[in-house]
């Protein structure tokens, strides 16, 4: 097939045909630049529109990583080094957030477009894999759970907080009969679940429709799992991108069950892109309708090898973490 060439502003790409793993075919266009190099007096400085080319310019090629990324030095739990939570006066050139995220999105200052968000049912265990599983293993001895909240509490609170946190977490489903199971529903929780179902219930008073999903399917293109060869049950954190987008890490046979479930999540992120509704119709590979979350309860897709719909994905351990949210951002 002929390479396709298409006009952008700045002249015409050449691009390259390729095929998905179910071998459809579809065109793919790189290096294609979005503004001017960042260096000489550019440098810090908004970006400006690219030069203009003659010719056709090749767009079959990766262009250059950005020379800031570097991943085999300061690496920091898996991460390049970050910042602390920040946020910028109006007066800044291109200020990013001017109000802390809990008063934007209890306020309602958020584009009001349909919303989907979710999380893999054992978001924890990447604890477990990465520098941070000095932390784990603390917590897995000490049990001290009040030490590891991101929240300033008053010492007040504390006392009451620690014997909760005990309650919910040490007396929690053991769903896989694990000794530690505890430190992988908490780090769970404190990285990533807490803050999502805190931010779904905030935006789900001025956003219609919200979609919620919990991600627990277990299968060899669960990605963080392949990547860092976690022999734990369950679905990781980030393990659900691997049914949505193509990896070289992910090699080898797959199931039957994998294929299906990827092209269940490939179908109903394409479709909530195009409709803003995961699942506008039921058929053999969608076999549910995905209800948005409702005025009462909090309705969650879950996906596993099958699709079902819970009315309520709300647990003990997800409203605790609600209410600290709550209470601390009034401070």
């Amino acid at each position: 097939m002929e390479s396709p060439v298409v006009d952008v502003v700045e002249g015409k790409i050449s691009g390259k045909h390729c095929k998905t793993s179910n071998n459809t075919d579809y065109f793919t266009f790189k290096s294609i630049p979005y503004a001017k190099p960042p260096v000489g007096v550019l440098r810090f400085a908004a970006p400006q529109p690219p030069e203009p080319w003659d010719g056709v310019r090749d767009g079959t090629k990766d262009c250059n990583i950005c020379a800031q990324l570097d991943r085999e030095s300061f690496q920091v739990g898996g991460l390049n080094f970050g910042f602390v939570p920040t946020v910028e006066d109006d007066g800044d050139w291109e200020p990013f957030l001017t109000k802390s995220p809990y008063d934007l999105l209890k306020q309602g200052e958020i584009h009001k477009v349909p919303y989907m968000t979710g999380y893999c049912d054992r978001e924890g265990l990447l604890m477990m894999y990465s520098i941070h599983k000095a932390t784990f293993d603390t917590l897995v001895r000490d049990k001290d759970f009040l030490s590891l909240l991101p929240f300033d509490l008053d010492n007040s609170q504390k006392t009451e907080l620690q014997t909760k946190l005990k309650n919910i977490y040490l007396e929690g489903v053991n769903k896989y009969n694990e000794s530690d199971f505890y430190a992988i529903d908490f780090f769970s929780d404190v990285d990533f679940c807490g803050g999502i179902f805190a931010s779904a219930e905030l935006i789900s008073k001025h956003i219609s429709p919200l979609y919620f999903y919990e991600f627990s399917y277990d299968g060899k293109l669960n990605y963080l799992k392949k990547k860092l060869n976690i022999d734990r049950k369950g679905a990781c954190h980030g393990d659900e991108g691997g049914y949505l987008v193509k990896s070289g890490l992910l090699q080898g046979d797959i199931t039957d069950t994998d294929r299906l479930v990827r092209e269940r999540m490939c179908r109903m992120w394409t479709n909530f892109a195009k409709f803003g509704d995961p699942t506008p119709t039921i058929d053999e590979v969608i076999t549910t309708t995905w209800e948005p979350l409702a005025e009462t309860g909090f309705n969650c897709l879950m996906i596993d090898d099958k699709l079902s719909m819970k009315e309520d994905a709300r647990t003990e351990r997800t409203k605790l973490f609600q209410e600290l949210f709550s209470k601390c951002s009034k401070r």
